[in-house]
């Protein structure tokens, strides 16, 4: 007889359901934000008198480079909206609520916790998008603490107090990176590093996630099966833990769905087997999204169910085949990760537009500090509510682990040609995902393979250049990519470079000053106090020595002028302001100051007007980087053989305000427009390009080309030539789509003028 037929209907019926549900579950939330009395109110922009319950610890908000310095002072938090009163005959009237809001705060609301209720005045606006927040309530003033709600959260603060203290006084990135791994307490997590982790795919480690629950959970469980702990007090042990970290590391969403995913993965793991997991991992997203409907246009809601599908599908078969010749915890160690991060990659593809080629490997590198860091890090929490010194000692020992996580995401950071867009990434992604399922096991089976693919990342990992070439061969000059802003690199010797000007972000200038080795600043040059040349000081002294900074002698704005005379002051950094005709010799670098001649007040902008002008020699080639002069500082220069350069730094980032008489008197070989994409400056002008391609200069732009790198070689005795190398990127959507990461022309050039 042949097997009975399975109806389906009791499917469709179930489906059918469950969709129902949802779709109620979703209007009733969606309606009680639209409907509220918050609503009517933020639509107006009105100003409120409210009482607040935090539901969250209050964040530094994630903005672009180049937003303003009070953005940058401003702090996220969610919280209850709990009552409302209008302000000078303002709506609402005074009303009890219970609503969620955002609230962005000067950074004095850093130090209040959850569950601290509090009265502030804020100004009403609504969210950008629809979503489980009724309104963006907007502070300045310093919060009026009216007490605490007492809650399970107050019992989880001393653990997180006692890790922070735990890594005090140790080596800042790896110390700070330790709260972050194990309970997501990113207050101490340098923005360097937070960077670094997310362009190499690592930044779910500063995240909770399921798998943060699951090192816990394996951590106890493992400890209390060799205590002699069996039976019904494993499950009981297990459900404890999973509240207590949970409860430790803030119950918001993020990471209640994370302790929900850590069971399901625990659960596939235990059953020993596909179906054991997927079944439940099913239940969970069912159950979660009809707690939460807005769960469903959550991203991170999806990477979590990817990467616990991935570590149920794959992980165990592939710890399986490295289990042959490796311990079964190493092999773990190495497959979770890597399932993870594969079953994740398609959506990271669809969210950024862009593959990561290093993520995968960056992950395998890093997955076996991640459960030594984690166990570690909670054995901090734990111990230093007895016994501080023990504390310190463990995070001393954790500094291993996490420094080695830190050189992971540093090395692989800006790995070039490593960054595929949308056009190449969706295609790749999947053949991809093709290749790693079907080669993980075959590699992990293998001792011989496994080395040589270890070997392989290790040259990666210590030489990340290598593949790509850059810095190119003797390159003279690099102009960073650092958005709108300017910040170009004189070679002036083995890792020596002349930086001048810093753009908005230390960060991206950090990072462009590694890509091409340079440990030595002997000068860095600030042509004018405008944020978008001064702001990244701080990356320039990042992990390597500052002779000495050359400022404009015109010190306005000043508020960012004295913060780089506080920043000089504390690292010792002596400060000279630059002056027409001062020449200075540093090693391959000359060059001479030609302006400002005078401070020119009367039209434009006077921090512009004063910028410094230099005219630079670097190996023979000569360079004129002229700051955001415009037309009248142009003339002033005048238009003599001083401003004749074989490389133009285009004034103020290619505005349309040119002197075209100036432009024709460089005569440049190339121009180089220093330039944020998308930027709302109008930058650069149409006719300013057409001038200087009329010219015959090449134009390149850091929005389009990234980082632009001139070199020189010798051609035939007595000439040389100019090489241009660009180093394109995808990220942040600024580069058109390539699949190459640099790609250069050559210039004809006498080492003497040709005019």
């Amino acid at each position: 007889m042949g097997r009975p037929r399975r109806s389906l209907a009791p499917v469709v019926a179930l489906t059918l359901m469950v969709a129902a549900a949802g779709w109620l579950v979703g209007a009733g939330r969606v309606a009680a934000m639209t409907s509220g009395p918050l609503d009517e109110a933020a639509r107006q922009e009105d100003l409120v008198t409210l009482r607040l319950r935090l539901t969250a610890d209050p964040l530094p908000r994630s903005l672009a480079p180049g937003a303003p310095s009070w953005q940058r002072e401003q702090v996220r938090v969610t919280a209850q909206a709990l009552r409302a009163a209008g302000v000078g005959g303002a709506r609402p009237p005074p009303t009890q609520l219970d609503t969620p809001v955002v609230v962005l705060a000067p950074s004095s609301w850093a130090g209040l916790g959850p569950g601290t209720v509090l009265q502030a005045v804020g100004r009403l606006r609504l969210p950008s998008r629809a979503g489980p927040v009724a309104a963006i309530v907007l502070v300045s003033d310093e919060p009026r603490v009216l007490g605490r709600v007492p809650s399970l959260l107050a019992w989880a603060d001393p653990p997180r107090r006692a890790l922070r203290a735990a890594v005090a006084g140790l080596p800042a990135d790896p110390a700070g990176l330790l709260p972050s791994l194990v309970v997501g307490d990113e207050t101490l997590l340098a923005a360097g590093v937070r960077e670094n982790l997310r362009r190499t795919g690592l930044a779910h480690l500063t995240a909770v996630s399921g798998a943060n629950v699951a090192i816990a959970l394996g951590a106890v469980l493992t400890l209390a099966r060799w205590s002699g702990v069996r039976r019904w007090a494993l499950p009981v042990l297990g459900l404890v833990t999973i509240v207590g970290f949970a409860l430790v590391a803030r119950p918001d969403p993020s990471v209640v769905r994370a302790s929900a995913m850590g069971v399901v993965v625990v659960l596939g793991l235990l059953a020993g087997g596909r179906r054991g997991g997927i079944g439940p991992l099913a239940l969970a997203v069912l159950v979660l999204l009809l707690i939460d409907p807005w769960l469903a246009r959550s991203m991170g809601f999806a990477l979590s169910c990817a990467a616990t599908a991935g570590i149920v599908l794959l992980a165990r078969p592939w710890a399986r085949a490295g289990g042959r010749w490796m311990p079964l915890p190493v092999g773990a160690a190495l497959s979770v990760p890597l399932a993870a991060q594969l079953a994740c990659t398609p959506l990271l593809v669809a969210m950024t537009g862009e593959l990561s080629m290093s993520a995968i490997p960056a992950n395998v590198l890093a997955a076996p500090a991640v459960p030594v860091a984690t166990v570690l890090g909670l054995a901090c929490a734990g111990t230093g509510l007895l016994a501080p010194p023990l504390a310190h000692l463990l995070a001393l020992v954790a500094m291993v682990p996490t420094g080695w996580i830190v050189l992971v995401a540093d090395r692989f950071a800006d790995l070039p040609g490593t960054v595929l867009p949308w056009t190449w990434g969706a295609a790749a992604a999947g053949l991809l995902a093709v290749l790693v399922v079907g080669a993980v096991p075959t590699v992990l089976r293998s001792p011989v393979l496994s080395a040589a693919t270890c070997l392989v990342l290790g040259v990666l990992l210590l030489r990340p250049g290598f593949l790509s070439g850059w810095p190119p061969p003797g390159w003279v000059l690099v102009a960073c990519d650092v958005g709108q802003g300017d910040a170009v690199v004189l070679r002036a010797g083995a890792g020596q470079g002349v930086v001048v000007d810093t753009g908005p972000d230390p960060t991206a200038l950090d990072r462009c000053l590694d890509d091409l080795d340079v440990v030595s600043v002997p000068v860095a040059v600030i042509s004018h106090f405008h944020s978008d040349h001064v702001a990244g000081i701080t990356g320039v002294a990042e992990d390597r020595t500052v002779g000495s900074v050359l400022v404009a002698p015109y010190e306005e704005p000043s508020e960012q002028a004295a913060e780089l005379r506080r920043w000089a002051r504390a690292t010792g950094v002596p400060v000279t302001v630059g002056r027409a005709g001062q020449r200075t010799h540093v090693g391959d670098v000359s060059w001479t100051v030609l302006g400002p001649t005078r401070i020119i007040r009367s039209v434009g902008s006077t921090p512009n007007q004063a910028s410094l002008v230099l005219r630079a020699e670097v190996s023979g080639v000569s360079v004129l980087l002229t700051g955001d002069i415009e037309p009248a500082a142009q003339q002033a220069l005048g238009f003599g053989p001083n401003v004749d350069v074989d490389v133009l730094k285009v004034p103020h980032h290619g505005s349309p305000d040119q002197d075209r008489s100036f432009l024709v008197a460089t005569s440049p070989l190339v121009a180089i427009v220093s330039v944020g994409a998308e930027n709302t400056y109008g930058h650069p002008g149409e006719d300013t390009i057409e001038t200087l391609q009329m010219l015959g200069a090449q134009v390149l732009r850091t929005d389009v080309d990234g980082d632009i790198a001139v070199a020189v070689e010798l051609d035939e005795p007595g000439a040389s030539r100019l090489s241009v190398v660009r180093r394109r990127r995808a990220a942040g959507g600024r580069s058109p789509p390539a699949a190459v990461a640099c790609s250069g022309a050559w210039l004809p050039r006498s080492h003497h003028r040709r005019r």
